[in-house]
């Protein structure tokens, strides 16, 4: 009954007025790099951990919604940022729960009252279940496998640049 009530959850809109997917975690897409540190350590004081550079930012053990984020990576594309990674690592009897109140959320926020062709997508397979909404070029997917849960956040305008910038140089002669 649980799960027949969690799968009716996720994709039932609901009324009100929805919020715009221009960032998130109180980050603005096409932010640069630096701008980007700066926000983080200013809010958390925390730097990005080693191995991290002009195209991806990682932390570790951020606050992300409530729950703590085991790691964090921030993508960049032209140095302005376009995505990111969030991946949380709730306890094992948790997890689902967990994963049903950030769906909750980010329905609530971004999805009241939509019109269009935003979409939303729920697929559910053996061990996990991959949640999708899509609110303008932008895209919010909410992955849960195995436990772990995974927030991924694009902003498809720099995203599409990204892409097209890579099929050109493939395209390319030698």
């Amino acid at each position: 009954m649980k799960k027949i009530l969690f799968a009716l959850m996720l994709t039932l809109p609901v009324a009100g007025f929805a919020q715009r997917l221009e960032g998130f975690w109180g980050l603005d897409f096409s932010s640069t790099n630096e701008k980007v540190q700066e926000m983080i350590k200013q809010r958390n004081g925390k730097t990005p951990i080693e191995g991290s550079g002009e195209t991806i930012l990682a932390y570790r053990n951020c606050d992300f919604g409530g729950n703590k984020a085991y790691l964090m990576q921030l993508y960049f594309f032209n140095n302005k940022l376009y995505g990111g990674d969030i991946t949380i690592t709730p306890a094992a009897n948790e997890a689902y729960e967990i994963y049903g109140q950030i769906v909750d959320e980010i329905s609530h926020k971004y999805q009241k009252d939509v019109k269009g062709s935003e979409q939303v997508i729920a697929v559910y397979e053996p061990g996990g279940v991959n949640w999708s909404f899509t609110n303008s070029m932008s895209e919010i997917s909410a992955t849960i496998e195995n436990g772990v849960i995974r927030i991924s956040y694009r902003d498809g305008y720099i995203s599409g640049q990204k892409t097209a910038a890579i099929e050109d140089y493939r395209n390319r002669d030698y």
